[in-house]
Order: structure tokens, then C-alpha cells, then sequence
């Protein structure tokens, strides 16, 4: 069995594979966004578009809309996927009517943003980051769901997983290596 990467750097050998320890996201780290979903098989957060409509926040389960409430007292957007071979999930909608859709929702009571930025206000500004905030976490779900997290082993044993980037990967086990050559 072949790996991603197998090279053999300053007299060490390492390897990139794929991370089939990989952890959840949304269950192994605290995300500021909750998703509600809107497949049962991708329900992560244990949240759904039917919570939303019975707390009043959107407007109804079939073609849900956003109500005044929510906008008003959430961060919210819209959560888009699309599904051929793979899944990617985007704040943004794909515009192919076969092979995507909504997944649901992405979003943050605003009061929760307050204490976590230490601010008075949710200003333009600040929401503008938690929407970034939000795709990382789209960005990392996606990853998750479509096994694309890695790991990397240097022959010493030592080994580290969850990257998101097997490029990235790489270059922490050649860090290893190097520290690992410098102190002898």
C-alpha cells in the first residue's frame, strides 16, 4: 500500500497519508457557529431547519426564510452543498439545479458574539469576521465528510493528524526532522 508522500529528508524517512483517526470538527473543537441542518444524514450539531421554524426563526420547513427575528438577533447565512463524487459546502450557492441545494444554516446568536469579541455592538466589521469565521468551519466539515484530513509519521514514531493539507503536513514533518537533526 502506497502513501500520499514517502520521502526521505536530512536521513529521515516520513509519510503523508490520509488521517483515518480524523476527528470530528464539530464535536472535537468549539465552533462559533451552530449548523442547522437541513439532511438527516449530515446533522452534525444536532440542529435542525425544523428547530429554527419552531423557535420562530424561519419561516417555514420547506422553502425556509429567514425571519425578522433572526436576522436581527443571529448571524446567520445560508449553507450550500453540492454533491457529485465528493461534497463541497459553500456560504455561496453553486447554481447547478441537480447536483445541489441547501444544506441548511450557519449561525451565532449575536449575544454570543458580543462576549466572545468583548464588544458592546456587532458592527459591520465584526460580522464580516465571523462570516470568515464561519467558512473555516464549512471548510473544515467539508474535509471531514469527504475524508480529506491528514497525518504525517516521521520513523522516530512521532506522528501528528488533522491537517487539512497534506502540503502543510509535510513541512511539520520536515520541521520535526530538522529539530530533531539540529539537536544532535
Amino acid at each position: 500500500m502506497g502513501y500520499l508522500i514517502e520521502e526521505t529528508y536530512n536521513g529521515h524517512t516520513y509519510i503523508v497519508d490520509y488521517d483515518d483517526c480524523r476527528m470530528n470538527p464539530r464535536d472535537e473543537y468549539e465552533n462559533l457557529g451552530t449548523i442547522y441542518a437541513n439532511r438527516r444524514n449530515f446533522n452534525f450539531d444536532n440542529a435542525t431547519i425544523p428547530d429554527l421554524v419552531e423557535q420562530g426563526l424561519l419561516t417555514n420547513e420547506s422553502h425556509p426564510k429567514a425571519t425578522r427575528k433572526f436576522t436581527r438577533d443571529y448571524i446567520c447565512r445560508l449553507v450550500y452543498f453540492y454533491e457529485h463524487g465528493g461534497i463541497a459546502l459553500s456560504l455561496h450557492s453553486f447554481g447547478c439545479p441537480f447536483d445541489s441545494g441547501v444544506f441548511g444554516w450557519i449561525a451565532v446568536p449575536k449575544s454570543k458574539v458580543r462576549q466572545e469579541y468583548g464588544c458592546k455592538r456587532v458592527t459591520r466589521k465584526i460580522e464580516e469576521q465571523v462570516v470568515e469565521v464561519f467558512k473555516g468551519e464549512i471548510e473544515e466539515l467539508q474535509a471531514y465528510i469527504n475524508g480529506e484530513v491528514y497525518v504525517w509519521c516521521v520513523d522516530n514514531g512521532d506522528a501528528c493528524g488533522g491537517y487539512l493539507d497534506p502540503y502543510e503536513a509535510e513541512d511539520e514533518a520536515k520541521a520535526l526532522i530538522d529539530a530533531m537533526v539540529s539537536n544532535n
